[in-house]
């Protein structure tokens, strides 16, 4: 996305929102004259889709995944707006979508609520989708201006820190949401205090199909994702130096980037079996060369690297904490209660990697991802945008 010190737009299509009997829209891409139209005119979704940016992360990947799944579909009519450019830019189609970015200083610029507020006046949509919790605040606040608005409200965790205004901000604004669309139980548990339970839905990932590859030598034991607290990265780490010190059969591999990478340089150091790649775009391709995935995070939303590992046929050594259950389910063998201590990790990894090419412990992970197609998610938040858009206000 290339930037500008005005507003952004990129027009991509103009006309009514309404099919014709005939089944034409004037002036509309071919997508929408080629569609099977019923008999009577049938109204078209049309969303704003609001989000800060395409930055490293897994519920950024998720909402380009989503976004262009939305272009390939004649019931649904998307404006992306967004704040800043972002590593996974490339990844967003744009042929279906016109996107508007807003020129901001900060993601808490005073202005982005009458920015935004300028952009749904001249598009006019039906749902304004809040995508991430930096997103929710000038949402909310745009919503009481547009009583014909519908606002639906993503949530990609399950947990905040409880001092922090702004979370604490966001939990008293979001029970002004239409709907709350949660991609974990956990997630939608979150909500329950202030948001009812019928405005509460749970919609999982989209996971991308790939082919998964045998196994290679040396075996090599990954961590990927962000490098913060919450990933209990250090933990991780910590683990990987006790073992390179007494198997010099594997190799282990930190990828991501975050405001703990100093502190896992240093930690490494000195240790040519560990190697910090940093961040990396073909997360499938570092999956596929490994051998077994580590991931001990304190809380998650959905997990998008165990995911991903079980599309792979990789074992996950995984904290034992419900968003990783919700996945992997009760009897996986592989979960580590003690997800702070680096012996017990070490211990868990040393395990999986016994046990490497036997991968029937992720047959209950396999079930669940067989509904995790595009096509089936984009449905299902399609059939949430109706609802609430059937709902009186």
């Amino acid at each position: 996305m290339s930037g500008n010190p005005a507003d952004l737009r990129v027009p991509c299509r103009s006309g009514p929102l309404e099919r014709t009997d005939q089944g034409t829209v004037p002036d509309r891409e071919a997508r929408l004259l080629l569609a099977q139209v019923p008999s009577g005119a049938e109204l078209i979704v049309r969303i704003c889709f609001l989000i800060t940016g395409f930055a490293d992360g897994g519920a950024q990947k998720q909402s380009i995944f989503l976004l262009n799944e939305f272009q390939k579909r004649s019931d649904i009519d998307v404006v992306l707006i967004h704040f800043t450019e972002g590593v996974h830019d490339e990844l967003l189609e744009r042929d279906g979508i016109e996107i508007v970015q807003l020129a901001v200083r900060s993601f808490y610029d005073w202005r982005i609520p009458f920015k935004l507020r300028r952009v749904l006046r001249r598009t006019r949509p039906d749902v304004l989708l809040s995508w991430l919790p930096n997103c929710d605040i000038p949402a909310a606040l745009v919503r009481r201006a547009h009583p014909k608005l519908r606002w639906v409200m993503t949530e990609r965790n399950s947990a905040y820190p409880l001092k922090d205004p702004r979370f604490a901000a966001r939990r008293l604004l979001g029970r002004l949401a239409d709907a709350v669309v949660a991609n974990s139980l956990k997630g939608s548990h979150y909500w329950a205090p202030v948001v009812p339970e019928a405005r509460r839905f749970t919609v999982p990932n989209i996971i991308q199909p790939v082919a998964s590859r045998p196994l290679i030598d040396p075996p090599t034991v990954a961590i990927i994702g962000r490098l913060e607290p919450q990933k209990n990265v250090e933990a991780v780490v910590q683990a990987f130096v006790r073992l390179a010190a007494r198997r010099s059969d594997v190799r282990f591999v930190i990828i991501g980037k975050g405001s703990l990478e100093d502190q896992i340089r240093a930690a490494i150091a000195g240790h040519d079996a560990i190697a910090y790649l940093g961040f990396c775009k073909d997360v499938h391709e570092q999956i596929g060369r490994a051998s077994v995935i580590v991931t001990m995070s304190h809380r998650e939303g959905l997990p998008n690297v165990v995911l991903e590992a079980v599309a792979e046929d990789r074992l996950v050594v995984a904290s034992d904490i419900a968003e990783h259950r919700e996945v992997l389910g009760p009897d996986y063998p592989f979960y580590v209660e003690e997800r702070g201590d680096p012996a017990t990790i070490a211990g868990g990894i040393e395990q999986a990697l016994a046990h490497r090419g036997d991968t029937s412990a992720l047959d209950y992970a396999r079930g669940r991802l067989a509904t995790m197609n595009a096509p089936a998610i984009a449905d299902r938040y399609i059939e949430i945008f109706r609802q609430v858009c059937a709902e009186p206000n």
